[in-house]
């Protein structure tokens, strides 16, 4: 085991025990070392608690909670979905190719984090340059 992968490891034990005050983390690179420090905090955490991803791709309304267009019109009352945010609440946000998050939705992240949302944030870098980087939004707000 390399260095790099037992710190990533006692980061995630780490932040497993204090939930949502460290933050969260970010893992440069792809591979089974990143897997297997996913799997690992899922395992330190209760078998209930939300592991959610963030698509690249994600509108406000999912990402925020807002009106189900189709569910509103197949009923014709109005329908309000929960946002992404919402439905991770004491949980995980993983959001792959963070370098690539446009930076509204990482604002969005942010201003939930800093309005008390209560989730560990985990960063996955997939840039093989090392010049990108997840927006600073998030970064300044992991603690690894």
């Amino acid at each position: 085991m390399t260095s790099q992968l037992a710190d990533a490891l006692l980061a995630a034990r780490l932040l497993a025990h204090s939930r949502d005050r460290l933050g969260g983390m970010c893992l440069r690179g792809g591979g089974p070392a990143r897997d297997l420090v996913l799997d690992a905090l899922r395992a330190l955490l209760p078998p209930e608690t939300p592991f959610r991803r963030l698509p690249g791709h994600i509108d406000d309304d999912r990402l925020s909670g807002g009106t189900d267009i189709a569910a509103s019109l197949a009923s014709g009352t109005l329908v309000l979905q929960r946002g992404l945010l919402a439905e991770v609440a004491g949980g995980v946000l993983v959001i792959p190719m963070a370098e690539r998050l446009r930076i509204d939705i990482a604002g969005r992240v942010a201003q939930a984090m800093d309005n008390g949302a209560a989730f560990l944030l985990i960063l996955l870098e997939d840039g093989a340059d090392g010049d990108d980087r997840p927006p600073p939004a998030l970064m300044e707000r992991v603690a690894f």
